[in-house]
């Protein structure tokens, strides 16, 4: 008989931080250029910042629950568990540095190629992985405590997109030369 995972504490939750994170050096150097903005650019980047940002304590308590019950998974929760890591936690890192790229550099200049089609797609396919995801938590092999901490992070992430989108199109038109 197989032993049932146990969560971690809530403690753990709070306090551990995974493996992989949003803040590293591409985050922070966004986070400092939008700060050293001129006082009527700042605003909309440090918005569209922190629209990314309300998503990572959903996407990081994932990648917190792979972290600490992937090495002890098997069968069809670990490769939940693999999903989580691979497509949901890496996309929404990889969204994330894509909308930092549009964070211009003060005085002017970018320090990359912001693409707003290709952060769009990037975006809805992030949306589609976490309804896969959600889906997937259903599964019988999945703990129920697991389960349960899939759902709560994955509620607030089905519809992140729709209130960050508004505010990185207007981030882009400004990058990309229009309004």
């Amino acid at each position: 008989m197989r032993q049932p995972l146990a969560l971690p504490a809530a403690s753990e939750f709070l306090t551990a931080e995974p493996r992989k994170t949003l803040f590293c050096a591409n985050w922070n150097a966004a986070r400092d250029r939008a700060r050293r903005l001129r006082r009527r650019e700042r605003p909309l980047f440090l918005a569209v910042l922190d629209a990314v940002e309300s998503a990572w304590p959903h996407v990081r308590a994932l990648q917190l629950l792979h972290d600490q019950l992937r090495p002890d998974a098997t069968d069809a929760f670990a490769q939940i568990l693999d999903f989580v890591d691979d497509h949901v936690c890496d996309l929404f890192r990889t969204v994330a540095w894509e909308v930092a790229v549009f964070v211009p550099v003060p005085g002017g200049g970018v320090v990359g190629e912001p693409d707003f089609d290709n952060t769009d797609g990037d975006a809805d396919q992030f949306g589609l992985f976490v309804a896969i995801l959600r889906s997937a938590c259903f599964d019988p092999e999945v703990p129920s405590s697991a389960a349960s901490a899939i759902r709560q992070a994955t509620d607030p992430l089905l519809t992140w997109y729709d209130q960050l989108e508004p505010l990185l199109k207007r981030t882009a038109d400004v990058v990309q030369g229009g309004t």
